[in-house]
C-alpha cells in the first residue's frame, strides 16, 4: 500500500494493523517541485487571505450595524407613526441630532427584543 507522508504521523509502525502488510511512504509531490515556496506565491496567498478577512469583517460589521442601528430605528419610527397617526417621525430623521437618533435606536431595540421574544414564545408554547 502506498500512503502519503502525512498519514505517517497517525500510524503505529511500518505495517498495517489489520493485515500486517508493509506500508511504504512516498512523497506526494513531483520531483520537479521546488524545495521552497516562491515569494510571489506566498505573497499572493497572503493577499487573498487578507482580502477574504476584510470582506468577512465588512460583512459582519454591516450585519451588526443593521441589527443594532437601522432595524431598531425603523421599528421605533414606525411605532411612533402608527400610534401618533403622523408621518413626521419618518420625515424628521435627517434633521434630528445624534442624541435623539441614539435614544430612538435604544427604544427601538427594546421593541425588536420584545417582538422577537413574543414570536419565539409563540413557536415554543403553541
Amino acid at each position: 500500500a502506498v500512503v502519503s507522508t502525512q498519514s505517517g504521523h497517525y500510524g503505529r509502525g511500518e505495517f498495517c494493523e489489520l493485515c500486517k502488510h508493509p506500508i511504504k511512504f512516498q512523497p506526494i509531490y513531483a520531483a520537479s517541485m521546488p524545495h521552497w515556496l516562491p515569494l510571489g506565491t506566498l505573497v499572493k496567498g497572503l493577499v487573498k487571505t487578507l482580502v477574504r478577512a476584510v470582506k468577512l469583517w465588512l460583512h459582519y460589521s454591516l450585519v451588526a450595524l443593521c441589527w443594532l442601528a437601522f432595524v431598531p430605528l425603523i421599528s421605533y419610527r414606525t411605532y411612533k407613526c402608527l400610534f401618533n397617526r403622523s408621518l413626521s417621525p419618518l420625515i424628521s430623521v435627517p434633521y434630528e441630532g445624534i442624541d435623539v437618533i441614539m435614544a430612538d435606536c435604544f427604544k427601538g431595540s427594546i421593541i425588536v427584543l420584545v417582538s422577537v421574544c413574543v414570536i419565539l414564545s409563540l413557536f415554543f408554547f403553541l
